[in-house]
């Protein structure tokens, strides 16, 4: 006869624990992708304006601003994370 240790969870109460708390992680995770990508679109506005005030012309201002609110891309944040490198850190050449 084997005794049951407390050191073993029991897999219904895991599967169970797993079920709930995964859709609130991809909840969260997805309100602070909201959150930091209004952010960076708040930012890129105030860069425009900065840019423009310092005498930039308006078209340029506006193509910087542009490339630097959209840099925040959920496709390549995740690229990033999968791959274990920060997503904008190039990848080496393979043909050494």
């Amino acid at each position: 006869m084997r005794k049951m240790t407390t050191e073993r969870a029991d897999p219904p109460k895991v599967v169970a624990a797993i079920i709930w708390n995964v859709p609130v992680l991809v909840l969260k995770s997805g309100a602070a992708y909201l959150r930091m990508k209004d952010r960076a679109r708040d930012s890129a506005d105030r860069f425009r304006t900065s840019l423009e005030s310092s005498g930039m012309p308006p078209a340029r201002a506006r193509q910087l601003s542009e490339s630097f609110g959209t840099d925040l891309s959920i496709t390549r944040l995740m690229r990033g994370l999968g791959s274990g490198r920060a997503p904008d850190c190039p990848r080496e050449p393979s043909g050494k």
